[in-house]
């Protein structure tokens, strides 16, 4: 296949979970990284992409409405800050996530993950 068909095939809302399963070991990362991004791609693919040996493919899962808390707590994990850091700003991370990357040993990745604690608990104060 050529790039640019793997590119819009993995990022298109129409390609099926079989097909973005396909496309989840192309050699290209940009191409891994649209599928991490898909919302039609299984539990089972993403659980394989937070695993990528391209980081890029791992900060991309994160934006990823699927992914597990398993997988997320795996992610708390990685080895490459600017992931935990993307995980640190989404505010769909569950608390107890947030609370452990806070200690982060990166100082921005803890700074982030206070920061959005602090959101967390702005927003369920002015709910209240």
């Amino acid at each position: 296949m050529n790039k640019d068909k793997d590119n819009l095939l993995a990022s298109s809302p129409n390609t099926s979970a079989s097909e973005l399963t396909e496309l989840s070991h192309d050699v290209s990362p940009l191409v891994r990284r649209h599928v991490a991004e898909n919302s039609h791609s299984t539990i089972a693919t993403l659980l394989e992409l937070i695993h990528d040996t391209d980081s890029t493919v791992r900060y991309s899962a994160i934006g990823n409405p699927h992914l597990t808390e398993e997988a997320l707590e795996i992610l708390e994990h990685d080895s490459d800050p600017d992931v935990r850091y993307r995980l640190a700003s989404n505010h769909n991370v569950p608390t107890h996530i947030l609370n452990h990357l806070v200690q982060d040993e990166n100082p921005y990745v803890a700074f982030r993950a206070k920061t959005t604690l602090h959101r967390l608990l702005d927003i369920k104060s002015a709910e209240s």
